[in-house]
């Protein structure tokens, strides 16, 4: 039996497994697939010809995080299970940066009470 969600959309099934992904770092972003399918293809590198592109990559980088929530990079069925890969739109050192606030702020709560 398939779960089906309700949304603006349509209808829409319930994925039996989710892989949560968040990006790294902004020169990392703009080695993704759908940004140069054919470099995405390599391992991980700076290249130069990516420098001219950093401006723009920390532009999108502030509207995301301003302005976009968890979507969908890819869906798949594999041995009749849907699975999907959701990309979170924050970069490492967001994660990191609200980690550090949250875990100063409860140890500063721990140490007043």
């Amino acid at each position: 039996m398939r779960l089906l969600v309700l949304d603006g959309a349509g209808v829409d099934e319930v994925p039996d497994f989710v892989f949560l992904a968040h990006v790294v770092d902004v020169m990392q972003s703009l080695h993704v697939p759908f940004v140069l399918r054919t470099f995405a293809s390599t391992p991980f590198s700076v290249q130069l010809f990516l420098l001219p592109m950093w401006p723009f990559a920390f532009l999108v980088m502030l509207a995301m995080w301003v302005w976009s929530k968890t979507f969908v990079i890819s869906c798949y069925n594999l041995r009749g299970r849907l699975h999907q890969i959701w990309a979170v739109p924050r970069y490492g050192f967001q994660v990191r940066f609200l980690c550090c606030v949250v875990s100063h702020v409860m140890s500063c709560d721990d140490g007043v009470f």
